[in-house]
């Protein structure tokens, strides 16, 4: 992660934001019992700047997640997870307080996905609604690559420089 730099609209990702990213690759592969390992660093850029597009097609669909969504999924996150000695061990490693500040970023984009999500299964089931042989499944999977071709779009609207 030395040497790794991203800028995005002009905005120098920070070298922790980076750190974090490599660290909660690191933190889910050891909840799932799989070997760490360190992922590709192309793999971490990616997820970064992925996650910005996110951000740009929540703002451009005027979606808002409040503070007090974030903090309540949050709480349940932490309930569910600091009670996991590996868990809690690699946070604390890491920095409590660094790790819960760039989760409570993280959960702004999940939410944001979240709702994106749920607007364009609400067009789908409307679009469908006169045709009983489509299931709530069927639907979740055209929003989903609905969702993945807007966040395409919204990737190529970012001014993005990367070195490694």
């Amino acid at each position: 992660m030395e040497g790794v730099s991203i800028v995005i609209d002009g905005e120098v990702v920070s070298q922790g934001e980076i750190e974090y990213e490599f660290f909660r690759h690191e933190l889910i592969e050891a909840l799932s019992g799989r070997i760490e390992t360190q992922p590709p660093t192309k793999e971490i850029i990616t997820q970064i700047i992925q996650l910005r597009a996110i951000n740009l097609l929540a703002e451009l669909k005027g979606v808002v997640t409040t503070s007090d969504e974030v903090r309540e999924r949050i709480s349940t996150y932490r309930q569910n997870n600091e009670s996991i000695p590996v868990f809690k061990d690699m946070v604390m490693q890491f920095g409590e307080d660094k790790f819960w500040r760039f989760e409570e970023k993280r959960y702004y984009v999940i939410l944001n996905t979240e709702k994106i999500k749920k607007d364009l299964i609400d067009v789908e089931r409307e679009r469908y609604k006169d045709n009983t042989d489509v299931s709530e499944d069927v639907l979740k999977y055209v929003a989903s690559k609905k969702f993945d071709n807007l966040v395409v779009e919204a990737f190529g609207l970012l001014d993005i420089s990367t070195s490694y």
